[in-house]
């Protein structure tokens, strides 16, 4: 992420929420865990605190045995759950990982544009294309 410049960074018990300029938000989960909707409402406000409530481009990397449940997903695909992200990127580091997106993308159907890549670098290309 070399063309990014972290700006602020806010960590929790099981995640880190920072935001980069040009104006990306980068989302860690870091912990093994299921993540739920009480999670995802929580980094969607921090998203909003970080953005002073503007959408922008942002992508979410997990622990490699980080889940996340039906709730978690409705959540983000949802109105509320997409109020801050101009697009989503889901970094995929693990099969389950690949699985839990087709479910989010087919399933839930996100509202905003959502791709899977690889790695970080592919992401940010793509997320810069939404500024």
């Amino acid at each position: 992420m070399k063309r990014l410049k972290s700006e602020k960074k806010i960590e929790l018990s099981y995640a880190t929420v920072e935001l980069f300029k040009p104006t990306i938000i980068r989302i860690e989960i870091t912990l093994d865990m299921v993540v739920t909707k009480a999670e995802a409402k929580e980094l969607n406000d921090i998203m909003g605190q970080l953005t002073q409530e503007q959408a922008v481009p942002y992508m979410l990397l997990a622990h490699e045995n980080t889940q996340f449940d039906s709730s978690s997903r409705d959540y983000a695909a949802s109105e509320e759950g997409s109020r801050y992200k101009k697009a989503e990127a889901l970094i995929i580091r693990t099969l389950t990982h690949r699985l839990l997106a087709d479910l989010y993308l087919k399933i839930n159907k996100p509202i905003k544009p959502c791709q899977t890549f690889t790695n970080e670098e592919d992401a940010v290309d793509w997320l810069l294309s939404f500024l």
